[in-house]
């Protein structure tokens, strides 16, 4: 049943046909006319159902990736917005909606289906419009990449001319880079145009580059099966490498293959178009990506209540202030007594209880400047195969030592090198190893957090790079208790309030479970008061109310595999500790 009617207003748009092929349950697509003007001009109007969307990608993610292109793309290859909005339907679900502008245009489809031949410069044309367009997606996206490229989406107009003008839609599986279960819904229709690795749940930008790479591929051999019709040898190494099927002998990013490809066109003497797609590219969102050739984020000294703000995990505590903060705050008799702070440290555990929150109050503790990098701040960098801006990093790092640097979620920052699907990261990998040799003696201290430490490279914890390697579990019986008083402290409540209680009947929650036990308990108390027209505290009955509808967010299975994997890594080294919260 389609979401919308035949006839019907939304906005300032009638609905003539529905366009899509009813492949998606959250999304549809139809053709709708202006209703506020005379004009027979049609649009596009996409439509999501959000929520059902959600349920299908798990809700992994804030934002549907579609709609949040549309309202950044500005190349001259991608459909031009016109209006979006949201529509609530009578059975209250919110409907969200973008209307753009057809493309114009026959779909390159078509012409591989009439084995339409084109020469050298027209295919080389068309991959370098189609790896610009790519470009930007990944701009935008922090290195992902359209991942539905194929030939049903791509459109040429003046497709008899040497330089036809390219144009990309489909954005559905449009997405930030991951590995593991896709943040997709479902594989792109057409796999013989599809990047290997997605088949395992891999995607990145260098899943476009294999696309890339495999239409101009389909073109040249049309092109060659036509007689007296053959490609210079350049084009074909280019072709070749860009649809490589290992991506470890693919080009490393779409900048490379762009090169390339204006590198060719330029020596195949159509220099002015060259010159025309260089300026144009120049003006798009896609330049920018060349700014990250640097590290720009912010390294600064943190101010805060240091461990006072961290309810709890005692022994944690203990241990960081023994081992590293009371070292740094006695260099002088440390260095007297050769003592060195750790040159790294790895807390591991299940997610929601604090490891981020505790390396920000680490370096208020410590005084001293901090920064944390995450993957999606790196994601560019490391798809670009910048082992420099790894550089770049430890070196401004250098210059403002001493300095406390986080890494967030590492086992996608570091991944093992023996797995197939990461071997693209090989040499960032490596860079990373030579710089955290020693880090400690530059003034470079480093934090590591992971939720998957078997899936961080064996060699980065080896002694030297990693010298502490930290469990982190759930809270214990008197943490509960501690952010139940933090979290309520900052609210008006009751005065009678059982912590101990509280404490006992959150018994497997996570930190941040608790957190939101108390948020969901003061919005309910907000909703309560406007509807009431009273004001009164927290009831102590109602968080009780709260946590008896809220499932703790590690499940059992996850509490036993993270036994075991805590079993293993520390039975590696028996003289790390195991903290809990």
């Amino acid at each position: 049943m389609s979401f919308l009617k035949v006839r019907m207003t939304i906005g300032n748009y009638t609905v003539i046909k529905r366009l899509d092929d009813g492949r998606y349950a959250f999304r549809e697509v139809y053709q709708v006319r202006d209703a506020l003007s005379d004009d027979v001009q049609t649009y596009v109007f996409v439509v999501y159902d959000v929520e059902a969307w959600r349920k299908e990608v798990g809700n992994r993610l804030e934002s549907v990736p579609e709609l949040e292109i549309y309202a950044q793309l500005h190349g001259k290859a991608f459909p031009v917005k016109r209006g979006e909005g949201v529509y609530k339907l009578n059975d209250g679900r919110h409907l969200n909606w973008t209307c753009l502008h057809p493309i114009a245009g026959i779909s390159l489809a078509s012409l591989i289906h009439q084995r339409k031949a084109f020469d050298g410069p027209t295919i080389a044309q068309i991959g370098l419009q189609l790896t610009r367009a790519a470009r930007e997606i990944s701009v935008i996206m922090s290195g992902g990449g359209h991942y539905n490229l194929q030939p049903e989406n791509i459109f040429l107009t003046d497709e008899t001319q040497v330089k036809p003008k390219v144009q990309v839609c489909g954005f559905t599986h449009t997405g930030k880079p991951f590995h593991g279960r896709p943040n997709i819904c479902g594989q792109p229709p057409m796999k013989e145009f599809c990047a290997p690795e997605a088949m395992i749940g891999v995607y990145s930008e260098l899943s476009d580059v294999f696309t890339i790479g495999k239409v101009m591929k389909t073109l040249a051999e049309i092109t060659k099966s036509h007689e007296n019709m053959d490609l210079d040898a350049g084009l074909w190494k280019l072709i070749e490498k860009a649809s490589n099927k290992k991506r470890s002998q693919r080009y490393r990013s779409l900048t490379a293959l762009e090169k390339d490809m204006t590198n060719w066109i330029m020596k195949s003497g159509a220099d002015d178009a060259a010159a025309d797609e260089k300026k144009d590219n120049d003006r798009s969102p896609s330049a920018k990506q060349d700014q990250l050739l640097q590290y720009d984020g912010v390294i600064e000294r943190k101010k805060g209540k240091g461990f006072a703000a961290v309810a709890g995990c005692e022994e944690l505590k203990d241990n960081f202030m023994c081992n590293f903060v009371s070292i740094l705050k006695n260099q002088e008799l440390a260095r007297q007594m050769g003592i060195k702070p750790p040159n790294s440290i790895l807390l591991f555990g299940p997610p929601g209880n604090g490891k981020t929150f505790f390396a920000e109050r680490l370096a208020e503790e410590c005084d001293i400047n901090f920064t944390m990098i995450t993957p999606s701040s790196l994601a560019c960098s490391y798809l670009h195969g910048t082992q420099q801006i790894m550089a770049d990093l430890f070196r401004k790092l250098e210059k403002k030592a001493p300095v406390l640097l986080a890494f967030d979620e590492f086992d996608a920052i570091a991944p093992d090198r023996a797995m197939e699907e990461i071997h693209h990261q090989g040499g960032e990998v490596n860079e990373l190893l030579s710089q955290l040799n020693n880090a400690a003696d530059r003034g470079i201290y480093v934090l590591m957090m992971t939720n998957y430490p078997e899936r961080v490279d064996p060699a980065i914890l080896r002694k030297g790079r990693v010298d502490n390697i930290i469990y982190v579990g759930l809270p214990d019986e008197k943490t509960r208790k501690q952010i139940f008083e933090l979290e309520l402290s900052e609210r008006e409540h009751e005065k009678v309030m059982d912590f101990e209680e509280l404490s006992l009947l959150t018994k497997n929650f996570s930190s941040s479970d608790i957190s939101y036990v108390v948020k969901e308990a003061a919005r309910r108390n907000f909703s309560y008061c406007v509807k009431e027209k009273v004001m009164r505290p927290i009831p102590f009955a109602l968080i009780k109310e709260v946590i008896s509808q809220t499932v703790p967010s590690v499940t059992p299975e996850q509490l036993r595999h993270y036994e075991n994997v805590r079993r293993k890594m520390l039975q590696q080294t028996p003289e790390r500790p195991r903290i809990g919260f």
